[in-house]
């Protein structure tokens, strides 16, 4: 949890996550609430990795779904699907799940409106098809220096789809450049205004915890 919150604190993204988050509790939180009285810019949805004992296609379905209820809810919101991490030190069945979600996403999501799907591995996967314990420490979880594997192309994306001024977005970097993923500093004045929100952030597997996170910047 950490190293996500040290990462996005100067986006003020406080953490809304509930840990063991499958697909379906998420989805039966958006229904009822958690997209009110709020119109952020941009939504980020990471989960699924807790359905470990759900097939490839519910799993894909779940994910779908939420995308759908995000558009339906929030039109205005440019919506980015974290695809699911391989895992495992060697291939075994839940890693090729996994990729089987990942192939269903791609297919899915070019169908509907406003969605890109966001490539989690950076090269986890070794060409002796093994994942290093120093990139996942437990071969699930990722490893401090792996957050900043995962989170710069998000912080990159969106930047862009925040669509900031030259002179705004020189103010984003100068503060998003001294973030460390090992270390945390979120002071109270940090947490959210749901009316002022620009990002939502529901992230699945960027904490140690792997609880899912919802995380709002202010303007």
């Amino acid at each position: 949890m950490r190293h996500g919150e040290s990462f996005f604190s100067p986006l003020q993204a406080p953490n809304f996550g509930t840990g063991g988050d499958t697909t379906r509790h998420v989805l039966w939180r958006l229904k009822n609430g958690e997209l009110g009285n709020i119109k952020p810019k941009v939504i980020v949805v990471w989960v699924g990795r807790n359905n470990h004992e759900k097939e490839a296609e519910e799993v894909a379905g779940g994910m779908v779904a939420m995308v759908q209820l995000i558009n339906t809810r929030q039109p205005q919101a440019k919506i980015i699907v974290f695809d699911l991490l391989p895992q495992g030190e060697k291939p075994n069945p839940l890693r090729q799940k996994n990729a089987k979600v990942n192939q269903l996403l791609k297919i899915s999501l070019l169908k509907l409106t406003n969605v890109q799907l966001l490539d989690t591995d950076r090269g986890f996967v070794h060409s002796n098809h093994a994942i290093s314990c120093h990139d996942m420490f437990d071969f699930l979880h990722l490893t401090g220096g792996s957050y900043s594997k995962v989170c710069k192309p998000l912080r990159e994306l969106i930047m862009q789809l925040l669509e900031e001024t030259p002179e705004e977005k020189q103010t984003t970097i100068a503060r998003l450049a001294p973030i460390s993923v090992n270390s945390i500093s979120v002071s109270s004045d940090q947490f959210y205004h749901p009316r002022r929100s620009r990002v939502l952030l529901f992230l699945k597997a960027l904490c140690i915890a792997e609880c899912s996170w919802m995380f709002i910047s202010r303007v």
